[in-house]
Order: structure tokens, then C-alpha cells, then sequence
């Protein structure tokens, strides 16, 4: 799988040259329009870190030396913070939030204020982290990378799953495969997924069954996904909760 940063750069490209990587779907009754926060992120673990909502920006570590990278936020984005050991990670920005954002990325694992609201689980030791971690923390969890599961220790990775969609069922999840998909989809009703870039993986045989699973989690309000996977975008007006969409050229 490509990484995070280069799907940042390909959709920054695509979005400024196309205008419709990202569709900002319209709005649900009783929203309203809100204007975007000067949002300040602080911390010293970072490499770079990217922000996604109408526009893309990212700043890359030369850029971020000594100073407080400054981006333009409103709830619902989702923001990439690649790690300086090289974790990126994927930050949906939330309304009490505020607009100073205390980070640090480490070891496949994002923590905010002191509270990890992200893990990738390619990792052994956050396996052990996500098995024995408090019903408190997994609550604050807020994505997990599921992209890259390992082979090994299948019933011991699905109970420590279960146990997290028991508690956090919401939790917004990243998957890499059609297989993968259709255990998000028994285990959590995740209010934001990602599907990984890489077009071979849902082409073909695979569209129709990733776009089943999909229609079936009425609960999205974000959703990121290669164009491969879905054919034409009808199946979007079944996502009755869809916020927002970003197509990942």
C-alpha cells in the first residue's frame, strides 16, 4: 500500500487541478454552515502533517521546524500527522476539540491531550496496547488502521476486535481489502472509513461486493475511497448519513 503521503500529495493535485477530489455532499436538515477554526497543533513527534476538507495543505518537516504548524479546521475534517518515525496517522477533528491541538505520534499510535485517538494494528505491541488498554481509552479511540493485519493469531486478533466494537463501535476504520471490509462491516457501524488507494484491490470482482458492505453502514459521514471501487456514485445517495466523500486519485 502507498502511504498516507503520497495519497496526500496525488489528492492535493487532483483537487487543485479537477476541483472534485473532495465533494462536500449537501448539507443534512438542522445543519448550518459553519466557518473554518484557525486551528494550532503543538508537539515535537510530527514529520509533517496534512489537512483535508474543501482544500488540501500540507507542510513538511523543513517547513514545520520551529514553529506551530497553523491550518484552517472545521469538525468532520480529518487531518493526516505523519510521525518522525514514520506512523501517519488520521485525526478526524471534532467540535470540542478547540483550536490548539496537543499531539504526539509514536509507535503507530496518535495521542491528543494525552489521550491516544488513533492506532494502527500492523504492530505487535498494539495488539497488546488494544487487548489490555481500559474500557476508558479504547472510548477515545477515534480511527484504526486495518490495512494491514497479520496473518497470525486470527482468533486472538478478532476477539480483541470484538471487544473494541462492543465498546467503541463507532470508531472510524481504514481496511485494505474486500475481506477486511466485511469485518468492519460484522463488527462496527464506523461513522468514518477509508479504503487504501490501491486500485488492484477493488477492481473488478471486488467493486460490487466493497460497494454492498459499504451501503449496508448507513451510519458513515465520511468516506474515502478509490475510484476502481465504487464505478458511478449512485450508491452514495443510499448513505443516508454521508457527509462528506474524498475519491482517491
Amino acid at each position: 500500500m502507498r502511504t498516507l503521503r503520497s495519497i496526500g500529495l496525488c489528492l492535493l493535485v487532483a483537487t487543485c487541478l479537477a476541483g472534485c477530489a473532495v465533494v462536500r455532499l449537501g448539507e443534512r436538515t438542522g445543519d448550518t454552515w459553519q466557518p473554518p477554526r484557525v486551528v494550532t497543533f503543538k508537539g515535537d513527534t510530527w514529520d509533517d502533517c496534512v489537512n483535508y476538507s474543501l482544500m488540501g495543505w500540507r507542510l513538511d518537516s523543513d517547513e514545520i521546524e520551529g514553529m506551530s504548524p497553523i491550518l484552517l479546521a472545521r469538525p468532520g475534517d480529518l487531518f493526516i500527522i505523519g510521525g518522525s518515525d514514520g506512523t501517519e496517522a488520521v485525526l478526524p477533528y471534532r467540535e470540542g476539540d478547540g483550536t490548539s491541538l496537543e499531539l504526539r505520534v509514536a509507535d503507530g499510535r496518535l495521542q491528543l491531550g494525552g489521550k491516544t485517538v488513533f492506532v494502527e494494528l500492523d504492530e505487535g505491541s498494539n495488539w497488546f496496547w488494544l487487548k489490555e488498554a481500559p474500557e476508558g481509552e479504547l472510548a477515545s479511540l477515534r480511527m484504526c488502521n486495518l490495512v494491514s493485519l497479520p496473518e497470525e493469531g486470527g482468533a486472538v486478533a478478532e476477539d480483541v476486535l470484538r471487544r473494541l466494537a462492543r465498546i467503541n463501535p463507532h470508531v472510524g476504520c481504514m481496511v485494505g481489502d474486500v475481506e477486511r471490509l466485511r469485518k468492519v462491516g460484522e463488527l462496527f457501524d464506523p461513522r468514518c472509513l477509508m479504503l487504501s488507494d490501491d486500485e488492484t484491490t477493488w477492481e473488478g470482482e471486488a467493486a460490487a461486493p466493497a460497494r454492498e458492505v459499504i451501503c449496508a453502514e448507513r451510519g458513515i459521514e465520511s468516506l474515502w475511497f478509490p475510484p476502481e471501487a465504487m464505478g458511478d456514485l449512485e450508491f452514495l445517495s443510499k448513505l443516508e448519513n454521508l457527509r462528506s466523500s474524498v475519491i482517491l486519485y
